[in-house]
């Protein structure tokens, strides 16, 4: 499946794999900066500052590269291979997020020799996995899926339930848009079973939102609302940007399919509303994270939104962005969605400038109709005192002749006497 296609209907949620840090470790977040100010400067520094950057990745792109960087140049000092190998795939989960996909596939692959070289094949299984999302990306399919299933024979090997869930998801995403439903469906729903076994939320939470993702696919709006809200619900005391603009992004784009279902105009406008507050919700948090790529997700949505409105000047600011953006994120051709909105962005320019020259056309007929007509009433007021004097003088005239005649008669008459 084109990866415009993707863009257009939804956006899925893959999971890369490595650390995940929920709300509640906090306290070990706290712990961890305690032992950075020690500065030791030792292998379990370079330890703490990965999990740092894995604790920020979903939070604060920023803070994930400055720990993940750190954790690189510390653990190459120390030749410190397992701590650089975890540098290595922060970095490139970070690059990834942010919409570098060249970078992050360069990091992806230095942490993958170090895998092998070392022979940590969970490690190895992990960034085969974040390997496949990045290949799924730049629309090579049977790369990601053969890198999906390498992952999982070494995670099957391994008995790493974590990492089998999290590779079942991305699976169910991956044959969800190359229109395998039934084939999804099985990936995402082993990927619920195995999360509630490990109590790994943010697994349930991103394979319920691409169940949610196939509703919206399948046109059932109602339905689709109803699983992103529970989805958004369960993320409420979390930190996760990444995710929370998804999410937002989607319950923004089935409410605004949902307002093109709606008889009732009040209903449809209330669905737009909703749809315009969550795009809204969804940029915020892109920019919190300042993430590229989940920014451009935002704009399309509000580009959507602004047009189905009738705003076109919101609009036209929304698909400016997300051409400019796109751009950054892709690194190549322009994608067909962006095609598109540039398509609309100028024929809507268009017709506004066929509408302001209709209205100036209209604008010169009534102006040349307004002068004809003055021209007409000139002409028929200046024959009309052509005619009146013409009359006048007819009527002089007469009256002078008959002056005239009377005058001579009564000179004759005085002649007679």
């Amino acid at each position: 499946m084109p990866r415009s296609i993707k863009y257009l209907i939804g956006v899925g949620y893959f999971i890369f794999a490595g650390i995940y840090l929920p709300a509640q470790t906090v306290l070990e977040k706290d712990g961890l900066l305690h032992y950075l100010n020690l500065n030791k400067n030792d292998t379990l520094t370079v330890a703490a500052l990965n999990k740092l950057s894995e604790y920020y990745l979903y939070k604060n792109i920023d803070s994930a590269v400055i720990y993940a960087e750190r954790a690189e140049i510390l653990a190459e000092r120390f030749e410190y291979d397992a701590g650089l190998s975890e540098a290595y795939r922060n970095l490139g989960k970070v690059y990834a997020i942010s919409g570098h996909y060249e970078k992050s596939f360069a990091y992806f692959h230095k942490a993958i020799k170090k895998n092998e070289e070392s022979g940590d094949y969970v490690s190895l299984g992990k960034n085969y996995t974040n390997l496949g999302v990045i290949l799924y990306y730049q629309e090579n399919i049977e790369q990601a899926t053969n890198y999906y299933k390498k992952a999982l024979k070494i995670f099957s090997d391994y008995g790493y339930k974590e990492g089998l869930a999290k590779v079942y998801n991305n699976l169910g995403l991956l044959y969800a848009d190359v229109g395998k439903t039934d084939t999804a469906i099985i990936y995402l729903h082993r990927a619920i079973k195995l999360s509630d076994i490990t109590g790994d939320k943010n697994v349930k939470n991103n394979a319920s939102g691409n169940l949610a993702h196939l509703l919206l696919r399948e046109k059932d709006y109602e339905n689709a609302v109803k699983m992103y809200l529970k989805v958004a619900e369960s993320l409420a005391d979390t930190e996760d940007n990444n995710l929370k603009s998804s999410v937002y992004s989607n319950i923004a784009d089935a409410y605004l399919r949902l307002s093109d279902t709606e008889k009732d105009k009040r209903k449809a406008e209330k669905d737009l509303e909703k749809a315009l507050m969550y795009a809204e919700k969804s940029l915020r948090k892109a920019e919190e994270l300042n993430s590229n790529s989940l920014r451009v997700f935002s704009y399309k949505m509000l580009f959507r939104i602004y047009k189905k409105t009738g705003d076109y000047e919101s609009a036209a600011k929304y698909s400016e962005k997300f051409i400019q953006y796109g751009d950054s994120v892709f690194n190549a051709e322009k994608t067909e969605i962006i095609a598109e909105i540039e398509a609309e962005y100028n024929n809507k320019k268009k017709q506004l400038l066929i509408e302001n020259l209709r209205k100036e056309k209209e604008s010169d007929l009534k102006l040349i109709k307004r002068k004809n007509q003055i021209i007409y009433i000139t002409e028929a007021g200046l024959l009309l005192v052509t005619v009146l004097s013409l009359f006048l003088f007819i009527l002089y005239k007469g009256k002078k002749r008959a002056l005239k005649l009377l005058d001579e008669k009564n000179k004759a008459i005085t002649a007679q006497r």
